[in-house]
This record gives C-alpha cells, structure tokens and sequence, in this order.
C-alpha cells in the first residue's frame, strides 16, 4: 500500500514529521493523515514516489512492515534504515524528511522516559512521607504509653487496637495498660469452652470454645475509678462468620451493660489473632464485667486488656513579663 501525500505538502521543502509518524507508529494520530488509508498490521510503510526516483529504491520503502507491537525504538531504526538507502541512492531531501521524523521519535521517547522517572520518584517521595508520618505517629505512641501491667505484649496489642479503631483513643495526653486477664484462668470465669494450650496466645493458655451458645465469658468484677477505659479483647475465629454481628463484648455493671458493640464479619479475620475493642466512660468508682458472645461462632478467646485514658495536662497560663524599671 501507499500513502499518496497531498498535493499541497509536495511543494513543501519538508514532509511533516507527525504525517510520518503517524504512518510508522500505529495509534499515531495526525489531522493530515487522516486524508491517507492507515497501515494495518503486516502492511507495508510506503511514500509516493517522487518522478525519477529508481523503483527499487521505492520497493525498499514499502518493504517495512508495520505492527502494532513495533516499538519506538524499532521504528526509529527501521526509519533509519530507510534514510540510508535514499542516500545511497542520491535522495537527500527525501532521506532528511525521514531524518527529521527519526530525531522526533527520539525526543518523543526522552520525554517519555522523564516522565516516568519523574512519577517513579513522586511515587516514592509519597511513600516515604507516609512512612515518616508513621514511625512519628508510633514514636508518640511509645511515649505516651505505660505499661503498668508489665505485659511484653503491651504496646504491640496497643498499636493493633489504635490501628483498627483510632477514634477510641481521642486526645488522650497519655495511655496506661493497667490491668490483664487472661480469659482461661480466675478471676475470669467460662461458660463453655476449654482452657487448653495454645499457640500464639500471649497467655500461654486460652480459652477454646468449639460450640458456643451463650456468653462465653464474663466477670472478673474489677473496681475501676472514674475516667475513661478502653477494653480489648484479643481473639481467634475458627472458621466462615457472619456478615453482620458476627458476636456481642460488651463492659456491665450490675449485670447491665454499660458499653458494648457488635462487630461485623470484615473486622473478624477468621483464623487470625484480632483485637477488639470497646470504650467506657466510667462517672464514678465501681465495679465491672467484661463479657463475650461469640453469636455460635467457634472461637479461642486470649486476654482482655484494660487500658486507662488519662486527659493532657492543662497548659498554663503565659506568665506576664514584670514590668522595667529605668
């Protein structure tokens, strides 16, 4: 096939580089082009040929075949290829058209090649921000923490639960872990399940309930002053949950509840160690239960934690600078 150029461009001392581009690159659009049938895959690129130019010359134009899966670099030598054979046949204006469409791909591809490493390096600016950001945010963390229970797994349970339900933490000045239960031992107490030996509880023995359908457990009726508490429980679903109120935790006082929530099937992670968490806002000194219905659900219930939120000190007020004396 041939691209027949208008009769307009044959006058022009150049052939513009995009007509040629567009020819040579699939997918390359130009409004001049569009005079002329586009190349379909295994065509050949082809030019008329102007009077007096050798045939063979011409069939060494037409003979390089276009595919969709040329790359800009075959291109550019495949059109390479071609300036060379019209100088050797003495064709110079015809070869620098060609030319000129070769160092045009060239920049085309310098620029493209900017542009990517200029996003490849955004990309990891961006990341290296958000990770900044993060090793800030664990830093405050760790500073604001104590861990009064004297658990090693403290601050890793912390982070988990500040994590899955940041908002329970508002503008705490600083997080005390204060107390522990493991679910398996007193002063908690079972209604079903079994204490048994398990892997990757940081009680070393937890609670194993197969068949759940009650509360699984409750107590340990534990005085908490006023203030604000978190309660966590850590546990393991065995297998497929609910979509929906997948079990019930809640804190009671008087066998009433206080605070409680229904997590739903997403935040669950069946056959993974998962914190979950409630907030309570004691007014005054009183006693408490933590309670766990798994819903049927069969699961190995861990530790309960109980974190205590104390407010940032107040900041005082500016001191007055005392008055000069001259």
């Amino acid at each position: 096939m041939e691209l027949n150029v208008p009769a307009t461009m044959k006058s022009s001392p150049r052939l513009p580089l995009l007509l040629l581009l567009a020819t040579a690159v699939p997918g390359l659009q130009h409004p001049l082009a569009a005079q002329a049938p586009q190349p379909k895959d295994g065509d050949s690129i082809g030019v008329e040929r102007p009077k007096g130019l050798h045939p063979g010359v011409h069939h060494k134009v037409q003979s390089v075949p276009v595919t969709e899966k040329a790359s800009a670099s075959e291109v550019r030598q495949r059109l390479a290829s071609i300036s060379k054979d019209l100088r050797t046949e003495g064709k110079l204006p015809m070869a620098e058209r060609i030319d000129d469409a070769v160092r045009t791909l060239a920049r085309l591809d310098d620029t493209t090649e900017r542009d990517a490493e200029l996003l490849l390096l955004q990309t990891r600016m961006a990341a290296m921000e958000t990770q900044v950001a993060r090793l800030a945010a664990d830093m405050r963390l760790i500073a604001s923490f104590t861990n009064t229970a004297a658990v090693p797994e403290g601050l890793d349970v912390l982070r988990s639960v500040q994590a899955r339900q940041p908002a329970l933490f508002g503008n705490a000045g600083r997080i005390e872990l204060l107390r522990t239960f493991d679910a398996a031992r007193p002063p908690m107490q079972q209604h079903s399940g079994k204490a048994i030996a398990t892997a990757g509880a940081y009680s070393g023995t937890a609670l194993v309930d197969q068949d759940p359908a009650f509360m699984c457990v409750f107590g340990p009726y534990t005085p908490l002053e006023q203030g604000r508490y978190v309660i966590t429980w850590r546990v393991k679903f065995h297998g497929p949950v609910a979509e929906k109120d997948v079990c019930f935790l809640d804190v009671a006082h008087n066998a009433v509840t206080v605070s409680g929530r229904n997590p739903d099937g997403p935040e669950c992670h069946p056959g993974e160690w998962v914190e979950m968490s409630v907030p309570l806002a004691n007014p005054a000194t009183r006693e408490y239960e933590f309670r766990f219905w798994p819903h049927r659900h069969p699961l190995t219930l861990d530790r309960i934690y109980v974190f205590k939120l104390h407010d940032k000190p107040a900041k005082s007020a500016d001191t007055p600078n005392p008055p000069q004396t001259h």
